[in-house]
């Protein structure tokens, strides 16, 4: 460290050196540059009695100035829009409100219906052979929603749950450092859905983002940002009988689940890490046409 302060001071010093060599070698030769210079002084003493004369006219500008920026952050944070299209005024008006969250810093008993191997460490939530999963206790109405949290592959895959019934009836989305894998479970029975390559270059015991968006029949799925996996027919019964052979006798009347809590599965040897747990409402969309 201090090795790497002394590298700093010394190409600090040699361009303080530099720049004022090169100022001396101006002022010499460019007799106008010398006259702006020494007049520096005198435009700054005018400069402040300017201020002393009007400051009852610049501090109303001042907080006039200061509350336009906040109109304009307040404008901003929920990100009206407004476009012309076909010769009409369309305003957008996005917004998200949060409708759960988690740090793992209380009981987990307070949030979570859980079965397996659930415990809290430092903020961190960390899940290993728990074969049902866990869900939260709220959030049986929920239908369409974003769920964000921060999850760490420590061994094979981690899994999260989406549009949870109870601990027997939900879909499962799984990752490892190469695939993603959607699953539903019906009556404690898993059925695999599809698995595809995400195309990322995860690793083992390090943080990943992920966001999944849950909205009518289609799931989105983005892991740091980027998208990994899209299905618009995702939650309807004939997608789910063309990726899983699946009989008609054997759905459940229930499905597809429209609505349904969150949380997250890892059996077996699957071991990860969880926290910053969100569930937000979509951005929703209020369209006005004038």
């Amino acid at each position: 460290m201090l090795k790497k302060i002394g590298i700093w001071w010394n190409t600090t010093t040699k361009i303080v050196y530099f720049i004022g060599a090169v100022c001396s070698i101006i002022l010499f030769i460019v007799p106008s540059f010398r006259e702006k210079i020494f007049r520096f002084p005198m435009l700054v003493g005018k400069f402040v009695n300017l201020l002393l004369i009007y400051w009852d006219i610049l501090v109303p500008v001042v907080f006039g100035m200061f509350f336009a920026m906040v109109i304009a952050w307040l404008y901003l944070r929920f990100r009206r829009v407004e476009q012309k299209i076909g010769g009409r005024i369309v305003r957008r008006e996005r917004y998200n409100k949060l409708l759960f969250k988690d740090d793992f810093k209380a009981d987990l008993e307070k949030n979570w219906e859980y079965e397996g191997e659930w415990r809290i460490d430092s903020g961190e939530l960390r899940i290993t052979r728990s074969e049902r999963g866990g869900i939260t206790r709220v959030g049986h109405q929920w239908d369409d929603y974003s769920f964000h949290f921060t999850g760490i592959i420590v061994n094979q895959f981690i899994g999260w749950l989406v549009r949870a019934q109870d601990l027997f009836n939900y879909y499962m989305l799984q990752i490892n450092i190469s695939q993603v894998r959607p699953h539903v479970c019906l009556g404690g029975n898993f059925l695999l859905i599809e698995e595809k390559p995400h195309g990322l270059r995860l690793r083992q015991n390090k943080p990943v983002h992920v966001r999944t968006e849950v909205r009518g029949l289609g799931i989105s799925i983005f892991i740091n940002k980027k998208k990994i996996y899209n299905e618009e027919r995702f939650f309807s019964r004939e997608f789910l009988k063309h990726k899983t052979l699946v009989t008609e006798a054997s759905l459940t009347a229930q499905l597809p689940f429209r609505k349904g809590r969150v949380g997250f599965r890892l059996s077996a040897q699957e071991n990860g890490t969880f926290y910053r747990c969100r569930v937000l409402s979509p951005a929703q969309e209020n369209i006005k046409r004038e």
